[in-house]
């Protein structure tokens, strides 16, 4: 899962024009690439915890993400390739917390391919 990394490195910046959160599944797309999960996710700005997952006002609070572009990927914890953790163009991350094997993330990119965490 470290060429994960490299290869989603190699296509940064990439803009989000699309969030979808349906109380189950986040979507986060744009031009060519997306990001799926089913796992709990939050969305942080340096220490601070800006909403999450099952907060009121969510589906709003998601929106705010649209037209910004991840800038940088990396693993909530470092060296070990479950947890996600992608850096924002405003200063803001999102954070996926895989939960189990059942509940794994998908990545699509530009070039064709795909990745599949916590399988």
């Amino acid at each position: 899962m470290f060429d994960f990394l490299k290869v989603v490195m190699s296509f940064l910046p990439l803009c989000i024009k699309n969030v979808e959160w349906d109380g189950d599944f986040l979507i986060f797309s744009g031009d060519g690439w997306s990001f799926n999960t089913s796992s709990v996710w939050r969305v942080s700005k340096g220490r601070e915890l800006l909403f999450a997952c099952w907060d009121d006002q969510v589906h709003i609070r998601i929106e705010e993400l649209v037209g910004l572009s991840v800038v940088n990927v990396s693993w909530i914890t470092k060296n070990q390739p479950i947890d996600p953790s992608f850096a924002l163009s405003d200063g803001r991350k999102l954070d996926v917390f895989s939960s189990s094997v059942y509940e794994p993330w998908v990545m699509n990119l530009p070039n064709g391919s795909v990745f599949i965490g916590n399988s």
